[in-house]
């Protein structure tokens, strides 16, 4: 994805005025090809530069493979990026944050996670402890009938 989309008017921003403010973002890949070859890199994305203000819509467009959910997962905190400066309302995104998040394109869950780990990853994100958080755990389970299931992955369920 190489894109640059400045304001309205093609006026360009400061990360002070944009409510997504991103500036020379790049992401590569590092391709590994066995033990004794060298690893090779894989530009997923070059040069994105966008400013969205208050107010603003906008809509990601593009084929399959071009890099639309990488950028999303990067301006969720999901990925990290190789270079460039990435802004959501005045922080710097470096992580997951509760001020933002992404519905994913098939799973809701994390595929990698169990069941009782991806219920805590809500609590984790708020720095409840574990201890805390053990009846809102227990409770969610029992909610949504899972208690059964709370050491299995999301694939493992009836249904996935």
């Amino acid at each position: 994805m190489r894109t640059t989309v400045d304001g309205i008017g093609g006026e360009r921003a400061e990360a002070r005025d944009s409510e997504i403010y991103v500036r020379d973002l790049y992401l590569n890949y590092v391709i590994k090809r066995g033990r004794k070859k060298a690893s090779r890199s894989q530009p997923a994305l070059e040069g994105v530069n966008i400013d969205v203000r208050k107010g603003e819509f906008l809509s990601l467009v593009g084929s399959s493979g071009c890099g639309k959910s990488t950028f999303l997962y990067i301006l969720a905190g999901l990925i990290r990026r190789s270079s460039g400066d990435v802004v959501i309302g005045g922080k710097d995104v470096v992580g997951p944050a509760l001020d933002r998040g992404i519905v994913m394109q098939g799973y809701a869950l994390f595929p990698w996670r169990t069941i009782i780990r991806n219920v805590e990853f809500g609590l984790e994100m708020k720095g409840i402890p574990k201890k805390r958080g053990v009846s809102s755990r227990k409770t969610a389970l029992r909610w949504w009938d899972l208690a059964a299931m709370r050491g299995d992955t999301p694939m493992s369920c009836p249904g996935a």
